[in-house]
C-alpha cells in the first residue's frame, strides 16, 4: 500500500471557516498507529475490492478511501477513483521507487510481480496558495511574484494549479487554488519550516493560506486522543491490478486511477471533498492548487 497523509479542509486556521478542497497537507503521520495502513488495508480497502470482484466488476485502477479516525475506530467517509489533492502531493514527494512502473503494472494486470514502493524516511508537507475571496468567489487576474526564489528554496517545489501565462509572460491567477508550494526535510518540521519560508516569498495581493499546517504534528503536540479536536480522517487508496479476479496487491496513494492510500482529512469537511476549493484569508504568499478533478 502506499502511505497516509493528512489534510486540511477547512479554509482558517484551527479549521475555521468554509470546508474547502484542501489547503494542505502532510506526511508521515507520526500520531497514527504504526499499523494504520495494514488495519484500513484489511478491514476497508481489501474487502471493498473483493466485494468488486465477487460482483463481477473488478476494479483496475486507483481507489482512494477517505477515512475518518474516531473514538469508535475507522469510519469511512468516502471512495474515489482517482488521486486526491493536496495529499498526492505530500504522498508522491516521499515516493523513491517511482510511481510510472506501478501505474502500469495496475494497467497491465501485473501488479502482484511488481516490487513494492520504496519509501523515504523524509517528511513532506505542502500548502495551498488560494486566490483572494476564495472559496465563495475567488479573483482571478492578478500576477504572481516572487516563483523563482521560491522556487530556489531548498528541498521545495512549486506546483502551478489555477495559474495562466499573459501576454506579456507573467503569471497570474486563474482558479481558486492557485498553487501549492511542497517540501521534504528530515522532519515534519524542517518541511513545514522549508515550505513557509517559500509560501512568504510569493506575492499575490490579497491571497489566503492557512498557517497551521503539520503545526501540530510538527511541535509534537499531536497525538491520537486529540484527532478528532484537529479533524482528523483517513484516506487510503487501493491499486487493482487484476482485470478477471481479485488482485491481492494495492497501493496507497492519495487519489488517482490504480491504488490504495490512505489520507486523513477533517471530517467535518468531508461533504466538500468534491468541491475543488479551498480557504479564503489573506496573505501576500499563498497559492492553492488546481483541482486535479
Amino acid at each position: 500500500p502506499l502511505q497516509p497523509a493528512q489534510d486540511f479542509k477547512r479554509a482558517h486556521d484551527d479549521d475555521a471557516g468554509p470546508n474547502t478542497g484542501g489547503m494542505g497537507a502532510y506526511s508521515p503521520l507520526p500520531w497514527a498507529p504504526a499499523d494504520v495502513v495494514d488495519d484500513v488495508t484489511a478491514r476497508v480497502l481489501q474487502p471493498m475490492i473483493d466485494a468488486m470482484a465477487a460482483r463481477g466488476t473488478p476494479f483496475v485502477g486507483l481507489l482512494y478511501a477517505g477515512l475518518a479516525m474516531t473514538s469508535r475506530g475507522i469510519r469511512v467517509v468516502e471512495f474515489n477513483a482517482r488521486f486526491g489533492d493536496p495529499e498526492t502531493q505530500v504522498v508522491l514527494a516521499r515516493l523513491q521507487s517511482g510511481l510510472g512502473g506501478l501505474m502500469m503494472a495496475a494497467a497491465t494486470g501485473h501488479l502482484e510481480t511488481h516490487p513494492a514502493p520504496v519509501w523515504s524516511s523524509d517528511a513532506a508537507v505542502t500548502v495551498v496558495i488560494a486566490a483572494q475571496g476564495y472559496p465563495e468567489s475567488p479573483r482571478t487576474g492578478d500576477v504572481i511574484g516572487g516563483l523563482g526564489d521560491a522556487a530556489a528554496s531548498a528541498g521545495v517545489d512549486i506546483l502551478h494549479a489555477g495559474t495562466r501565462v499573459q501576454d506579456d509572460g507573467s503569471i497570474a491567477a486563474s482558479g481558486g487554488r492557485v498553487l501549492s508550494v511542497a517540501a521534504v526535510g528530515d522532519t515534519l518540521h524542517q518541511a513545514r519550516e522549508r515550505a513557509y519560508t517559500a509560501v512568504d516569498l510569493i506575492i499575490l495581493e490579497g491571497s489566503p493560506h492557512r498557517r497551521d499546517i503539520a503545526l501540530v504534528a510538527a511541535t509534537q503536540e499531536y497525538h491520537p486522543s486529540s484527532a478528532r479536536r484537529h479533524g482528523v480522517t483517513g484516506n487510503v487508496e487501493e491499486c487493482r491490478c487484476e482485470r478477471a479476479k481479485r488482485a491481492r496487491r494495492a497501493l496507497c496513494v492519495p487519489g488517482h486511477a490504480g491504488y490504495l492510500g490512505t489520507r486523513i482529512k477533517d471530517h467535518r469537511g468531508a461533504a466538500a471533498v468534491d468541491r475543488g476549493d479551498a480557504g479564503s484569508g489573506r496573505s501576500r504568499t499563498r497559492h492553492p492548487r488546481r483541482d486535479h478533478r
